[in-house]
């Protein structure tokens, strides 16, 4: 039997929704995560999560189930563990309690110890584009793209600050961008003649940077789901871009 499961990938919403499935699996009850269940444990911290609150969890996991057939907990971007609470946990998963289940959801495995990620069954969720822009959208988006690929370092600086008035604000320009730059290799890649103007000026990228462009955007996004501030991810994204002469 399994005691630990690891899933990464996709997006936040993604890897609860994998868990909270698993979780109505193993339980063997219908779950309403709303109220919760008293063999349920969420932890889900806002800024970290230490050495206390994982000792907690190993208390009430060693009691035995109250109503269920296991006990579960369920780590919501597990990446928030400090580094002496992973260490904490690190013991549960070396020795599990009995009929208990642990499952951790991060956006990567490497935020994680990797003895803590050699001690699970890893998940991986594939990315998906849920981004889908009606051609004015497009049009609009392309244009400001074309825009920050060919300014300087200090207006880049100053896009950033309008872009990230909040962090959702700043994940909705990386969820677009990820959207722009998939377009623009495929249009790279396709022999069309019928491609928007707009497109066309951005196609005078090479290939190797459209790949860096979608690999720096992904990165962003794996970051501020790890909780980094979201202004200087936004930053650090628009300045590592490719320039557009």
């Amino acid at each position: 039997m399994t005691h630990a499961l690891l899933i990464v990938g996709g997006t936040k919403k993604e890897r609860l929704a994998k868990a909270q499935t698993m979780i109505k699996k193993n339980l063997s009850l219908k779950l309403d995560f709303e109220k919760g269940h008293p063999d349920l444990f969420v932890l889900e911290p806002a800024n970290s999560l230490g050495i206390e609150q994982v000792r907690q969890l190993q208390k009430n996991l060693a009691l035995k189930p109250y109503s269920a057939n296991l006990k579960v907990a369920l780590f919501v971007q597990a990446e928030k563990l400090t580094l002496p609470g992973q260490n904490a946990l690190l013991k549960t998963l070396e020795e599990p309690p009995q009929k208990s289940l642990i499952i951790l959801t991060a956006a990567k495995s490497d935020l994680l110890l990797p003895t803590i990620v050699s001690r699970c069954q890893l998940v991986r969720l594939i990315p998906k584009t849920e981004i889908k822009l009606a051609k004015k959208e497009v049009d609009l988006q392309l244009a400001n793209l074309e825009t920050i690929l060919k300014s300087s370092p200090g207006e880049k600086i100053s896009q950033a600050e309008k872009i990230t008035k909040n962090k959702d604000q700043a994940s909705q320009f990386c969820q677009n961008q990820l959207f722009l730059w998939r377009e623009i290799m495929l249009a790279k890649t396709a022999s069309s003649s019928s491609i928007n103007p707009l497109m066309r000026r951005l196609l005078k990228l090479k290939i190797s940077q459209i790949t860096f462009g979608l690999k720096t955007v992904q990165r962003a996004l794996n970051l501020m789901e790890a909780n980094v501030n979201h202004r200087l991810t936004i930053e650090a994204l628009l300045l590592s871009l490719p320039s557009l002469n």
